[in-house]
């Protein structure tokens, strides 16, 4: 079980809040925040939250957008934070060079922490591609979760897809598949 501080949730909640401040997600026009906020809520809930090694994993879950999506910078993460947290936001940040496979294989293979997480990032963006893409990109996304899927088991078996977080998001790529069957 996690130990987290509340006052490191609030802090990282905080900075991601203002840093994504303005901002809204392309198809829901949800406030962008709350996409940190349900990645750390899915990393929470289940067995998954076993594998929460380490408070940087929820503090990271609501700062992974922050250096990718914002004019925060990563030294600004790695001075304000842990630096457990402040690796898994780096982690998290696709380099403009890499392409979307890299950039999954990279992250998947950098920790069995990063590969949790990006579970759970991926997760709730196909919840919401599910019901705003248009079939073409929703299919593309759904190729590129599969990728990931799949990486996941290549590095670490059925260990992390085993859990409730892995079985959710292969509902959910069931579920995009059916909705893309002819």
């Amino acid at each position: 079980m996690i130990d987290l501080d509340p006052s490191q949730y609030y802090e990282a909640l905080d900075f991601a809040a203002k840093a994504h401040k303005g901002q809204v997600r392309k198809k829901s026009g949800d406030p962008y925040i709350m996409h940190p906020m349900r990645v750390a809520q899915l990393l929470c809930l289940g067995d998954q939250a076993e594998e929460i090694t380490h408070p940087a994993m929820v503090v990271a879950a609501l700062l992974h957008d922050v250096v990718e999506d914002t004019a925060v910078t990563q030294e600004q993460i790695d001075e304000r934070f842990d630096p457990a947290a402040a690796d898994l936001v780096e982690t998290m940040t696709r380099v403009a060079s890499e392409n979307k496979q890299e950039y999954v294989k990279r992250v998947v293979h950098h920790s069995r922490e990063a590969a949790v997480l990006k579970m759970a990032d991926r997760l709730d963006n196909l919840r919401e591609a599910i019901g705003s893409y248009s079939p073409s990109k929703l299919r593309a996304y759904l190729d590129g979760t599969k990728y990931l899927f799949s990486e996941v088991e290549w590095k670490w078996g059925t260990e992390l897809s085993a859990l409730d977080l892995g079985i959710a998001l292969d509902d959910e790529i069931c579920r995009a598949e059916a909705l893309l069957a002819p």
